[in-house]
């Protein structure tokens, strides 16, 4: 069997994975604290390593390890929300807003490898290709300039899962345990790739509370150096009056003896 008969199994795959993700991250946001979302999902993610590579070849146990990496990806998810202060129905509404327009990606993605399958010509299937990439790029810059933070966060985690998913379907599939062995495989690659995208949002929101914090340091500084400036001139000019005042006594004083 070819892999336009694993088509619509990799869609179904792709469906279950999201909607696992979705509902464990708004589960995370209602439950967990702070960074443990993150924590907790890396931690069991890596406990079911040795089970993924001692058991590839049973098809129930890589499903099962699937299923786990999508529950962990939605944990990892909610630590966005929970650090920034957003409520659980913010994270689901954002969640399922984003996991809507996913399933477009999706299916977008496996219309272009349609099309691209069609074109046997290198430079159309470069100019696809490329097409495909810039494509991609404007699509991200639109979304992080118009989109809110919460909503373009989401998206960027959920088109993650669409893209590794697709990536699987690209490889030929000669059977379903090696269907769900490429996907067992791919699940860590999406968790991976996720937990990178919250630290980085995460991080962005450090990186500009410590930037404010700087720059009021360096408000406060010129401050207390404009201030140090002033008293500093206001002294040596108040030197210069009494030393005036010194030296004209002085001459007074001098003419009078000299009288």
């Amino acid at each position: 069997m070819n892999n336009k008969s694993y088509n619509k199994l990799f869609f179904i795959v792709f469906l279950v994975f999201m909607l696992l993700a979705i509902i464990s991250a708004y589960v995370g946001v209602l439950l967990i604290k702070e960074y443990n979302g993150v924590i907790f999902g890396s931690v069991l993610m890596l406990i079911t390593i040795p089970f993924a590579v001692n058991f590839k070849k049973v098809k129930k146990v890589q499903i099962l390890i699937s299923v786990l990496n999508a529950i962990f990806t939605g944990l990892s998810i909610s630590t966005f929300f929970v650090v920034k202060g957003y409520d659980s129905l913010t994270a689901l509404l954002n969640l399922i807003y984003s996991g809507l327009i996913s399933v477009v990606i999706y299916l977008m993605l496996v219309g272009y490898k349609k099309i691209n399958i069609l074109n046997n010509h290198k430079y159309i299937k470069l100019i696809l290709n490329l097409s495909l990439f810039l494509g991609l790029i404007a699509f991200y810059i639109y979304g992080y300039i118009a989109l809110n933070e919460p909503l373009f966060f989401s998206l960027s985690c959920l088109s993650v899962i669409a893209y590794g998913i697709y990536v699987v379907s690209l490889k030929k599939i000669k059977s379903k345990k090696q269907l769900f062995n490429n996907v067992c495989l791919s699940s860590y690659c999406i968790y991976i790739a996720v937990a990178i995208v919250v630290l980085i949002f995460l991080s962005e929101g450090e990186a500009a509370e410590l930037g404010e914090m700087f720059a009021g340091d360096i408000d406060t500084n010129s401050k207390t150096k404009n201030k140090k400036t002033s008293l500093a001139a206001g002294t040596i000019v108040a030197n210069e009056v009494v030393n005036d005042n010194k030296e004209k006594k002085q001459e007074e004083e001098n003419e009078q003896k000299s009288e």
